[in-house]
């Protein structure tokens, strides 16, 4: 399959994974689909309503700097997901306020490399 044929949410996810650690692209961006993309707006299928507040709430900016890579004309993303307790049922949660492009391009940094950043040598401790 051609990088052209890939739907942009896979796209955008490529970009999403070379800026997020392995385990937060794994856990929170591997259970996730494309739905639909139409007038700058995005879609995204998600497994609960639980996963589409946490993305909005902690990766919002990333996926839109993400999607942003790929599709200039995106203006927000909305996600979809199926509630178990509405048989089938499909709810939607969006928010423009929070997606619009930044003045200036900031660098994503969230990785994780195991160590806590309290724990160095300038406050090391010889205790008993």
């Amino acid at each position: 399959m051609a990088r052209n044929d890939l739907d942009p949410w896979t796209q955008a996810q490529a970009h999403l994974k070379k800026n997020l650690d392995a385990h937060s692209y794994k856990n929170w961006f591997s259970q996730t689909r494309f739905k639909a993309y139409e007038s700058g707006r995005l879609v995204i299928e998600v497994p609960s309503q639980f996963f589409a507040k946490w993305l909005k709430d902690h990766y919002l900016e990333a996926i839109s700097e993400s999607a942003r890579e790929v599709l200039p004309d995106f203006e927000q993303v909305e996600f979809l997901h199926s509630g178990s307790s509405d048989e089938g049922k499909q709810t939607a949660v969006s928010d423009l306020a929070d997606v619009v492009r930044p003045k200036k391009k900031t660098k994503l940094v969230t990785r994780y490399d195991g160590f806590n950043q309290r724990y160095t040598f300038d406050r090391f401790v010889i205790g008993s």
